[in-house]
């Protein structure tokens, strides 16, 4: 399993873009999403692309409205959505000696 320092300098190489957990909330509420606080999962994560593993926490987005999660079958599967998508694929955060993606 990769180290926290190690895991970031993977996932910067990949493109991804390190940002805060405050700059994370708000750019899912400028398009109407939140984290849902009650659905973290925390352990160790292998990352799709590369296959390493890391220790890290994960947040299920909600939507704001209807407070239905973004995987929900009626979820919407419109321009925010997959603006969602691209955040979900280019950005994450450190925190507490843990990768923070969701």
């Amino acid at each position: 399993m990769l180290t926290v320092k190690e895991a970031e300098a993977t996932l910067k190489a990949e493109g991804m873009e390190r940002i805060s957990v405050a700059e994370l909330d708000r750019r899912l509420e400028s398009i109407g999403y939140r984290r849902d606080m009650d659905s973290a999962c925390v352990g160790p994560v292998r990352c799709m692309t590369t296959g390493v593993v890391y220790t890290g926490i994960n947040y299920n987005p909600m939507e704001i409205d209807t407070r239905m999660s973004f995987a929900h079958f009626q979820a919407r599967r419109d321009a925010r959505f997959r603006e969602l998508k691209e955040i979900r694929r280019r950005v994450f955060c450190v925190v507490r000696g843990r990768i923070l993606t969701i």
